[in-house]
C-alpha cells in the first residue's frame, strides 16, 4: 500500500470509523441518558424531568455538531494533500464527503437497535461541517492578510 495515501486518507478513514462507532447502540439515547441525566440532576436539582431531558438532547445535538466539525476538518486536510492555502473546491469536497457520510451514518442507525434515523441529525452534522470549513477559510484568509 502506498504510504503517502495512508498518511493522506488514514485520518479521515479513522474519523469515519469513529463516527460509525458513535452510531452504535453504545451511544443510544437510553445509554447516554444513563450517564448524563444523573449528572444533570445533581447539577440542576430544581429542573423538571422534561427540562433535564432537553439538556440531554442539547448535549447529543452538540455532539453531532462537534464530531462533524472535526471530521470535516480532517477530510479537508486529506483533500488538500499537503498543498498550501485554501481553495473553494477543497472545502466543497470536504463538505460533500461529510454530507454523504452523515446520510450514510443516519441510514446505518436505522438498522441499529435503540437508534433511529433522523434528517434533523444530518442537518446538525452539516452545521458542524460547514462551521469547520468557515473557520478554515477564515484562518487561511487571516494568515494571508498578516503576512508582509
Amino acid at each position: 500500500m502506498n504510504l503517502h495515501w495512508v498518511r493522506r486518507w488514514g485520518p479521515s478513514i479513522l474519523g469515519a470509523a469513529g463516527l460509525w462507532f458513535l452510531s452504535t447502540h453504545v451511544f443510544s439515547d437510553e445509554n447516554t441518558g444513563r450517564f448524563f441525566l444523573p449528572i444533570f440532576k445533581w447539577l440542576f436539582p430544581w429542573m423538571s424531568p422534561r427540562n433535564l431531558g432537553r439538556c440531554h438532547t442539547a448535549v447529543r445535538k452538540a455532539a453531532h455538531i462537534s464530531v462533524y466539525f472535526v471530521f470535516s476538518a480532517i477530510v479537508f486536510r486529506s483533500v488538500r494533500d499537503g498543498r498550501k492555502g485554501w481553495q473553494r473546491s477543497w472545502a466543497l469536497w470536504a463538505l460533500a464527503a461529510a454530507a454523504g457520510y452523515a446520510v450514510i451514518d443516519e441510514l446505518h442507525q436505522n438498522f441499529v437497535p435503540g437508534r433511529h434515523a433522523a434528517l434533523r441529525d444530518v442537518l446538525f452534522d452539516m452545521t458542524g461541517a460547514a462551521m469547520a470549513q468557515a473557520m478554515i477559510w477564515w484562518r487561511r484568509t487571516k494568515q494571508t492578510e498578516t503576512r508582509p
